[in-house]
């Protein structure tokens, strides 16, 4: 009865067993046995943040200093192209005065070519101003060595006269000033100096043949330089003396009047090229008045003063007509002046050889008559017609 009765009681609630296989009880048996003392999930997503955090900040750091350098970079960048293209202009500017430059320098450089050619001509050449240097020669040891003073460098007047005591001579060596040894042969002396007719060759290869009047050439006589130059004329005391002409290696020559050594008085001097200047002459520079004629064409005539034309007419190889005041050896350095056309028709003020203004002729006449040149009878003619 009790059974029956127990049996129709509802039956209690079935006990939970705890089993090493169940799956419920894994997850806290692994939790427990792997879990590291003093750290929890927790700690480590926190840990991560804080790193993460400071990262990002030191990121941001540097991409703002990146962006500043990157700024200052293309700054300086901008200022350097800048600068670049300032450069280039300065450089295009300095190229530019560069082929200016050129220009003018090679104009000089022409005009320089051409007074190198007057100089050398006119002064150089004819060895202006130059004065023999002393005999001081002599030798203990050969009696037939004697002392002459000779400057065939210089000049000479008039004839000299021969000694009838003068004595024939196969060869003597003697020594000449300013050429050295050399073999003389001719009449000599009472004291053994060339007097008289004689001939001299040097050792250099120069040679003079002609008159002699105590050691010294005098009279008429013919001197070849060493250097290809030759000079036939009158002498004196040594020196080209009188009238002469001098003929050089390079094709120039100049036939006139000479004063020790030196052109002096009327002569013509002709270049190489052809250019010529016909005149007077004073210490070898021009000097008084006098003719230039280039090889170019026209003529310069006017009055000169050792070696530049103070005023003068310039007929230009185109026809054109000038009348100035001048301060040089180049007919286009023009103080100031008169420029007429080709045709005569047109008549300009000429200053520091450059047209000003346009003039009429009794303007033109009152200039020339300041500058103390008379007008050409051809304008004169031109202008009554």
């Amino acid at each position: 009865m009790s059974d029956a009765s127990s049996g129709a009681m509802a039956p209690p609630p079935a006990k939970k067993v705890r089993s090493c296989s169940s799956s419920e009880s894994t997850p806290n048996i692994s939790s427990e046995s792997h879990s590291t003392p003093g750290l929890s999930t927790t700690g480590l997503s926190s840990l991560d943040e804080t790193t993460a955090a400071t990262l990002i900040d030191a990121a941001r750091r540097y991409e703002i200093e990146a962006s500043l350098r990157h700024r200052q970079s293309q700054e300086e960048v901008s200022s350097a192209k800048e600068e670049v293209l300032a450069a280039m202009e300065t450089l295009k500017r300095a190229h530019e005065r560069l082929g200016k430059a050129e220009a003018v320098a090679a104009d000089a450089t022409k005009s320089y070519k051409v007074a190198t050619e007057f100089k050398t001509k006119w002064e150089l050449q004819l060895n202006v101003g130059k004065k023999p240097a002393p005999i001081l020669s002599s030798s203990e040891h050969d009696e037939e060595q004697k002392h002459v003073s000779f400057a065939p460098q210089h000049e000479i007047s008039g004839p000299s006269s021969i000694g009838s005591t003068g004595r024939k001579v196969k060869r003597i060596r003697i020594r000449v000033s300013e050429h050295g040894w050399g073999m003389y042969e001719g009449l000599l002396d009472s004291v053994g100096e060339p007097h008289g007719r004689g001939t001299i060759t040097w050792e250099n290869g120069g040679r003079y043949d002609g008159e002699w009047c105590d050691g010294k050439a005098n009279g008429h006589g013919i001197m070849d330089y060493a250097n290809g130059d030759r000079y036939e004329g009158k002498w004196k005391d040594g020196c080209r003396f009188g009238q002469g002409t001098h003929h050089f290696k390079d094709g120039g020559v100049y036939e006139g009047q000479w004063r020790n050594a030196a052109p002096d008085g009327q002569g013509k001097m002709t270049l190489k090229n052809g250019s010529h200047y016909e005149g007077s002459w004073k210490d070898g520079k021009w000097h008084g008045p006098g003719i230039v004629r280039p090889v170019n064409g026209g003529e310069w005539e006017g009055t000169f003063q050792l070696g530049k034309c103070t005023v003068g007419t310039l007929r230009r190889p185109n026809g054109e007509l000038e009348i100035g005041r001048y301060e040089s050896v180049n007919p286009d350095d023009v103080k100031e002046g008169v420029w007429w056309s080709i045709d005569r028709q047109k008549i300009w003020k000429v200053e520091n050889g450059q047209k000003k203004e346009e003039i009429n002729f009794v303007m033109a006449l009152e200039i020339a008559s300041q500058i103390g040149v008379q007008l050409p009878n051809e304008l004169l003619k031109s202008d009554d017609c």
